[in-house]
């Protein structure tokens, strides 16, 4: 189940969260990132590890995201901008914008620590990209439960 909407103590998004047996939960927030003169962020990448995706809480304007639960314990989030206009000139359209939680696996598998990182894509001319990789110490997780 996957909740669109804000997540911040919301009792749909802790039903949503015991329902595929989380047992934590963060919203994460992108830190300010550093760009170059005309520099523009375009596209983003959130991974993890022995975890969910549980809600959506904003998406910027201009920029379908796409989940997609791979294998069932290592969830992305993607999106990219639609068009010029869309291109960000800061990280504050991504502060909390995603609600994700810890899972517990069944015994018989061995668990990977719960992790998330992520990849913000940026340009200066639209026609080329540079990757700046977050892991989980540089992300930014506010814990809801």
């Amino acid at each position: 189940m996957l909740a669109a909407g804000c997540a911040a103590h919301s009792p749909r998004i802790a039903a949503s969260a015991s329902e595929v047996g989380c047992k934590r939960a963060w919203r994460i927030s992108f830190p300010d990132l550093q760009l170059e003169k005309d520099e523009r962020i375009v596209g983003l990448q959130l991974r993890i590890t022995t975890g969910r995706v549980v809600a959506l809480n904003h998406i910027p304007a201009a920029w379908p995201m796409a989940v997609d639960a791979g294998y069932s314990d290592r969830p992305t989030v993607s999106g990219s901008v639609g068009h010029g206009i869309g291109a960000l000139d800061t990280t504050e359209e991504f502060r909390g914008f995603v609600t994700v939680c810890e899972i517990s696996l069944e015994p018989e598998f061995k668990e990977a620590p719960f992790a998330v990182e992520a990849t913000l894509s940026t340009t200066t001319d639209f026609e080329t990209t540079r990757d700046h990789s977050l892991t989980m110490t540089d992300l930014r997780l506010q814990e809801v439960f």
